[in-house]
């Protein structure tokens, strides 16, 4: 998959997987663009060597420099990795989360109005097939703030998205057998959840609060039961 964000320069950032070698093995690579699409720079690296990598979220940061989310492998278990590039794609450094632990997979990393980072992942049980979803705060070097896991009593283990509302706190929706929602404040305390049934599987990947405060889902799904 190849993710791209536009930059202050009328620019694009463009993040994806590489395999040269044809071994299934990934590199991170991450391509600067001008306003009309040409190449300025490229960099390849790989946070996890002769393991399997995947980029899965991109974020510029203010001072035009770049923050890269994704997956490895690391003997066995899935781990995530967040890549800082300066503004000429030289790597700051590299951070693991969930190493030799669990299988902890990582979607997407966003910057809040008040300027922390938010990693939105979650933790997957892959005998039992169900997923944990979690936020987690890093700082501008990677490290982490605070981490909150959100155990659902459906095991959903589908689609899943989240959003930062405009009250300053999230909104998670997993998705699978049912619909998990959940609300939480700044700091990953929950405020409040909410449940649905479905027939059979459905599968969220995108969540917008609109002006009225509202939510907006898009996925796909085969027959509601009852709606939230």
């Amino acid at each position: 998959n190849v993710i791209v964000k536009q930059t202050s320069d009328s620019g694009f950032a463009l993040t994806s997987t590489k395999d040269d070698s044809g071994s299934g093995l990934g590199l991170i690579c991450l391509i600067k663009t001008n306003e009309y699409g040409n190449v300025l720079w490229e960099t390849i690296t790989s946070p996890m060597p002769d393991e399997f990598n995947q980029t899965n979220s991109i974020l510029v940061t203010s001072d035009n420099e770049y923050m890269v989310l994704g997956v490895s492998l690391n003997t066995g278990f899935l781990c995530s990795f967040l890549t800082k590039y300066n503004s000429e794609g030289g790597v700051y450094w590299t951070k693991i989360f969930g190493e030799y632990q669990e299988d902890k997979g990582a979607n997407e990393i966003i910057v809040t109005n008040s300027g922390e980072y938010i990693i939105f992942g979650s933790v997957v049980d892959y005998i039992n097939y169900v997923g944990t979803p979690y936020l987690m705060n890093v700082d501008e070097n990677g490290n982490v703030g605070w981490i909150k896991e959100f155990d659902l009593t459906s095991g959903n283990n589908g689609g899943m998205s989240f959003v930062h509302t405009s009250d300053g706190g999230f909104l998670i929706v997993f998705s699978g057998d049912d619909i998990d929602l959940i609300k939480t404040d700044n700091t990953g305390d929950i405020q409040w959840t909410k449940h649905a049934n479905y027939m059979h599987d459905v599968h969220i990947t995108t969540v917008l609060q609109t002006n009225s405060q509202a939510y907006v889902f898009a996925g796909g799904a085969e027959e509601i039961v009852n709606s939230l």
